[in-house]
């Protein structure tokens, strides 16, 4: 089995009630295989990471090999967390 796409969508619930002012974002993650199984996941990853960075790394891979998929993940959020770090702007003291 491999993962064959790899889609996601937003979904925005209002508030029901008239004393109610919570709005809710959801992040819902669909990733598809090749035998035709249809996994669904929350998501917090931006859709810009997810469809340049996490969506190719995942695409071929096993879904049920977690740990193959967990160290994948790790390594692309170090490599985000790195890239952010190093392209703030240094500003000198004075």
């Amino acid at each position: 089995m491999k993962i064959t796409d790899i889609k996601s969508f937003v979904i925005e619930l209002a508030p029901t009630g008239e004393n109610d002012y919570r709005y809710t974002t959801l992040g819902i993650t669909q990733v598809f295989t090749d035998e035709g199984i249809t996994g669904y996941g929350f998501r917090r990853t931006p859709d810009d990471v997810l469809n340049s960075q996490v969506r190719p790394g995942l695409i071929g891979k096993d879904p049920r090999n977690i740990i193959e998929i967990l160290k994948s993940g790790a390594q692309i959020l170090r490599f985000q967390r790195q890239r952010s770090i190093s392209s703030t702007p240094y500003e000198k003291q004075q």
